[in-house]
C-alpha cells in the first residue's frame, strides 16, 4: 500500500474498467443510495464511467502537490511513507466505490452500501494505525490551532487520535458487514463526528495545560 505506483496505477484501472464495461452499461445506472440502502437517484452511463476517476486523478494531483506548498514542507520526510499510504488508501477507496458502482449497473448482485461502509471503516482503522507517525504540517492528520501551535500538543493528540480512529474503524466495519443500512450511515456520521468534536477538544485541553504549565506562578 505504500507503493508511489499504485496510486495511478489504480485509477488507470478505474478508467479502463468503466470503459470496458460502457457498452453493457444501461442509459442511467444508480448512482446514489439513502437510508434504507435503496438506490434515490441515477446517472448517464457515460457520466457514471468517467466522473469518479476523473475526480480521484484531480484528488491524487492536488494530494501530491500539497506536500510542495505546505509551511512545514520539511516535515513531510519524516513521514514520506505515511504520507504515500494516505494518498493510496484515498484512491483506492475511491476506486472501490467506483468498482461497486459499476458493477451494480453491470446487475452484480452486490450489497453497494454495506462494501463501501465497510471500506470506509477499515481505512479509517489503517489511518489511526499510522497517525501517531504523522509530523506537524498543514494538510494531513489532525489540524486544529492547538496542535499546529504546540508540536508535544500535536504528537499526544495523534497518538490519542490514532486509537480512537482504529477503534471506530473497527466499529463501523462491524456494524457495516452485518446491520441494516440505516444503522451503519448513523454509525459512520455519528462516529466521525464525535472523532472530530472529542479530539478538537482533547488537543485544546492539552494546550491549556501546557500553557498553565509554562506560566510561572506569580509571587505572592
Amino acid at each position: 500500500m505504500r507503493n508511489r505506483w499504485l496510486a495511478p496505477l489504480l485509477i488507470i484501472a478505474m478508467f479502463a474498467f468503466g470503459i470496458a464495461a460502457w457498452p453493457w452499461l444501461p442509459d442511467q445506472i444508480d448512482s446514489h443510495w439513502g437510508l434504507s440502502g435503496e438506490a434515490d437517484d441515477t446517472m448517464s452511463r457515460t457520466w457514471s464511467v468517467i466522473l469518479l476517476p476523473s475526480i480521484t486523478l484531480g484528488l491524487w494531483a492536488l494530494l501530491l502537490v500539497l506536500p510542495r506548498i505546505d509551511p512545514k514542507k520539511e516535515n513531510y520526510d519524516r513521514f514520506n511513507a505515511t504520507y504515500r499510504l494516505i494518498v493510496n488508501g484515498t484512491v483506492a477507496l475511491m476506486a472501490l466505490i467506483h468498482f461497486a458502482v459499476i458493477g451494480n449497473g453491470l446487475g452484480w448482485d452486490m450489497p453497494v452500501v454495506r462494501i463501501i461502509m465497510i471500506a470506509m471503516g477499515l481505512f479509517f482503522a489503517v489511518l489511526g494505525n499510522e497517525m501517531g507517525r504523522i509530523r506537524p504540517n498543514w494538510f494531513a492528520g489532525i489540524r486544529t490551532p492547538w496542535t499546529l501551535a504546540d508540536d508535544e500538543v500535536w504528537r499526544r493528540t495523534h497518538r490519542v487520535g490514532g486509537r480512537v480512529f482504529v477503534l471506530t474503524g473497527i466499529a463501523i466495519a462491524v456494524l457495516a458487514a452485518f446491520a441494516p443500512p440505516p444503522v451503519i450511515v448513523i454509525a459512520l456520521l455519528g462516529g466521525t463526528t464525535a472523532m472530530a468534536i472529542g479530539l478538537t477538544l482533547y488537543s485544546y485541553i492539552l494546550w491549556r495545560r501546557r500553557q498553565a504549565e509554562s506560566t510561572p506562578a506569580s509571587g505572592r
